[in-house]
């Protein structure tokens, strides 16, 4: 219609990397009824963009944002009561699990776990976990479910195994800490630290 105005937006790509520069150039067509005329008038109009586009040759580099690293999100360390121990005794743990960043560790489907893997000279004493001074039914605490820890969050972690026998004889207490992160809910990714290895030598 007369005085009425229609844009057109298009994207292209270069498809080539050898070319340096172009320019956008269109055309419009159209018929108009002429009066004296029996078929239709063709009218075209082309139109060259005076904006040209110059690709450098050495372009700068984008350089990614760095994303926090989210292994330094939280710390996992242990402690022994004793460092050198007999059959028969008992030898306490304290494992300290900290949130220190500034983002909440753990998911619903990937909470923060804490694994043990304890040494074949000892066993659990049950009833002897605790977390926070709250003691928890645990049969077996090779797997620590902590749930979402918040920034600042700490979890202290209690318990007692019983020495054996003397081989080998150096009782070791390792673990790693696993959580799931998902800031933007749309998959959960899963991140581990190894914790320090705690050994006791048995007389």
């Amino acid at each position: 219609n007369a005085n009425e105005t229609k844009t057109v937006v298009i994207s292209v790509k270069a498809a080539s990397g050898g070319l340096n520069n172009f320019q956008n150039t269109a055309i419009a067509s159209s018929q108009a009824n002429i009066e004296g005329r029996t078929e239709p008038a063709e009218i075209s109009i082309a139109g060259t963009d005076n904006n040209a586009i110059t690709i450098p040759t050495n372009p700068t580099p984008i350089i990614p944002t760095p994303t926090p690293n989210l292994l330094n999100l939280a710390s996992i360390n242990s402690i022994a009561s004793k460092n050198i121990s007999y059959v028969g005794d008992a030898i306490s743990y304290a494992t300290t699990v900290s949130n220190v960043g500034s983002v909440p560790l753990g998911t619903y489907d990937v909470p923060v776990t804490v694994f043990t893997e304890f040494s074949p000279s000892v066993s659990f004493i049950p009833g002897s976990l605790s977390i926070n001074n709250i003691p928890v039914n645990y049969v077996n605490p090779s797997q620590i479910n902590l749930g979402i820890l918040q920034p600042g969050d700490v979890r202290i972690i209690t318990y007692s195994v019983r020495v054996n026998n003397a081989s080998p004889n150096i009782v070791y207490n390792i673990q790693k800490l696993l959580y799931g992160y998902d800031p933007l809910y749309i998959g959960t990714s899963t991140f581990s630290v190894n914790g320090n290895i705690v050994m006791t030598y048995i007389n």
